[in-house]
């Protein structure tokens, strides 16, 4: 598809990178629906993106608003071509601290909502053979696993094999499972680091993560991000799988 006209869903486009994309493909001439839980905040990124994007607030853990904001989104732009999700909740946390409330809040952020949005784009998606965009994490299935990071990594891991179970049921549409690498530290990059973590714990395991990180303090440059993102959306193959990791230190 060209981007210009193009009609693209933005799920979790509040702040960070969803925003920082929206703001991106409309600058390219997509029109961009940029949904999320902070429905004040879509709305101010929208007035940045120009006349053609709108503003959208969606709780992705509750199905009614995914179906709403889906509705909205095809209502106002006239269709849909492509729907990109990029919210997650990340958590830092010994697995044997992690009561049930944690880990169900963050297989309804990262895995279930991620589902309940794609249940509702799909024949919308498949109507216009559009693509469908998940962003992951090397925490998740594709490096050995993070400690204090299990909940995160393994909603992750669940994530990218149900966008392969989507990609199997629905095979008119080109979904791709975008596994970015580590990026704290620029505010329009995805941070591995979510809301909910004890700063102890952290500190504690920070020394252990840095061993594993063969890229040192090496980061994925936001702009890399996009660029990626433009090509996966833009070229006529189907992407099924990529993964985006910043340069090994020198």
């Amino acid at each position: 598809m060209k981007l210009e006209g193009s009609r693209i869903l933005i799920v979790g486009a509040s702040s960070g990178l969803g925003r920082a994309l929206a703001l991106d493909l409309a600058d390219h001439g997509a029109r961009v629906a940029m949904a999320a839980r902070r429905g004040d905040l879509t709305a101010e990124a929208a007035r940045q993106a120009g006349k053609d994007a709108i503003g959208l607030a969606c709780d992705i853990t509750d199905a009614a608003a995914c179906e709403a904001v889906v509705a909205d989104a095809v209502e106002q732009l006239g269709g849909l071509d492509a729907l990109i999700f990029t919210a997650a909740l990340g958590t830092i946390g010994r697995l044997e601290a992690t009561d049930t409330d944690s880990w169900a809040r963050s297989f309804a952020v990262n895995v279930t909502g991620a589902s309940l949005v794609t249940r509702f784009a799909i024949p919308h998606l498949e109507a216009t053979n559009g693509r469908a965009v998940y962003f992951s994490s090397m925490a998740g299935s594709y490096t050995e696993p993070w400690p204090g990071l299990g909940v995160y990594g393994a909603t992750k891991a669940a994530l990218e094999r149900m966008v392969e179970a989507w990609e199997k049921e629905h095979p008119a549409v080109g979904f791709t499972r975008f596994v970015v690498g580590p990026s704290i530290g620029d505010e329009t990059a995805p941070s591995e680091i979510g809301r909910e973590f004890d700063p102890e714990v952290a500190a504690a395991i920070m020394p252990t993560w840095s061993e594993m990180n063969r890229f040192g303090l090496n980061l994925v440059q936001p702009d890399d991000i996009l660029r990626t993102v433009t090509t996966i959306l833009t070229i006529q193959a189907v992407i099924p799988y990529v993964v985006v990791l910043p340069p090994s230190p020198s």
